[in-house]
């Protein structure tokens, strides 16, 4: 699946900027109907504990009868879901922040769904009244990840789905949410809190703070002996420990995503930098992904139900953000997105072996066959 975004050489460099990420934001990363619903139920509707698999429900266009589902289940008089248990302060799968993911999903609907849901006027009062029950209420979790990066992150991306019909009040409670994203951490939780920061940006018109942003992300897209990029093109984040699967792939998806809205812009990455994840991919990640499951050997943490092809298919969504990023490429990168999103159709074409001296892990692909080793050392 291709996805391509035309680039408007009027526009002033924020605006043009701003437009990308949106767009960005609001496609639909699933083929068809089949597909979205492998989203939908690898996400758990929303609910997974993992990122990578909730993301997955915020990278559709949700069906019109999940849409009508949680319309029913909104109480438009106090601004809040009936069905989430607001007072569970559970650390990993915290309730609350499914009032934000819903959010994200609808405000996608409204700017760029269907013709039912697109510009709906009952989609558009809802989002502002949910909004409205958040800052009124600023649920914190005992978790700070959430506080710092998961809220804010989806909740900046709604904002500025719809910018243009926001208060100053409701920007100010955005940015008041905003104010736990401070720069600063290692590998991706640091590109994490970078990306909320370029996000805000955005939303401010802060061309300074644009590039801070930028530079903080391309401050990991490098090869280290730290966390982050290994020699070996494997990843390591919380020590030396391979993280393709986790940390790793949120890497890649999330620095990727920022390559193809930046794409273009006097914002963009180095060449270097973009050939660096790009044979992260190449090298790295890709050969732990076999005919849409990622190896759970491979995946640091986080191994729940449906895990290995829900990475499988946020791995999917990255290839696509390459793609995007990445013109003499293209047919390469959706190439990896179709394989995995549809492996019946696409056969493995990725065929060698591949050993990871920095991680203790060794990957040996054919055709019809797959098999991987993870060592333990005392490194």
């Amino acid at each position: 699946m291709a996805v391509a975004f035309a680039m408007n050489a009027t526009a002033s460099p924020l605006k043009e900027l701003r437009r990308a990420f949106v767009e960005a934001s609001a496609v639909t990363y699933a083929p068809n109907d089949e597909v979205t619903e492998r989203f939908i139920r690898y996400s758990d509707n929303g609910r997974a504990n993992d990122v990578l698999l909730l993301q997955l429900y915020m990278s559709v266009h949700l069906p019109d009868t999940e849409v009508e589902s949680l319309l029913a289940a909104f109480d438009c008089e106090t601004g809040c879901w009936r069905d989430i248990d607001y007072a569970d302060m559970n650390r990993g799968r915290w309730p609350s922040t499914l009032h934000i993911t819903r959010m994200y999903s609808l405000a996608k609907l409204y700017k760029a769904g269907n013709d039912r849901w697109r510009g709906s006027a009952e989609i558009s009062s809802l989002l502002h009244s949910a909004m409205a029950w958040w800052y009124r209420n600023m649920p914190k979790c005992p978790n700070w990840w959430h506080n710092d990066i998961g809220v804010p992150k989806k909740l900046t991306a709604v904002l500025l789905m719809i910018r243009n019909e926001l208060s100053p009040e409701e920007i100010a409670g955005g940015l008041k949410v905003l104010e736990r994203s401070k720069f600063g951490r290692t590998g991706q939780n640091k590109v994490w809190l970078a990306g909320n920061n370029l996000m805000k940006a955005l939303l401010i018109d802060d061309e300074a703070l644009v590039i801070k942003a930028r530079d903080f992300i391309a401050e990991e897209m490098c090869m280290t002996d730290e966390e982050g990029i290994q020699k070996d093109w494997s990843f390591h984040q919380h020590g030396p420990q391979i993280q393709f699967g986790n940390y790793g792939l949120a890497f890649v998806d999330g620095v990727s995503f920022w390559m193809a809205v930046l794409k273009g812009t006097k914002y963009d990455f180095s060449d270097e930098h973009k050939t660096i994840i790009g044979n992260l991919i190449k090298e790295g990640t890709s050969w732990c992904v076999y005919k849409g499951c990622l190896d759970l050997n491979f995946c640091g943490r986080q191994n729940f139900l449906n895990a290995g092809r829900g990475k499988a298919t946020a791995f999917a969504i990255a290839a696509m953000y390459m793609a995007m990023a990445s013109e003499n490429e293209r047919d390469f990168y959706t190439a990896i997105a179709d394989a995995n999103l549809v492996p019946s159709k696409y056969p493995n074409k990725l065929i060698g072996e591949r050993y990871y001296w920095r991680s203790d892990c060794g990957v040996y692909r054919r055709q019809d066959w797959y098999a991987s080793i993870r060592m333990h050392s005392a490194r």
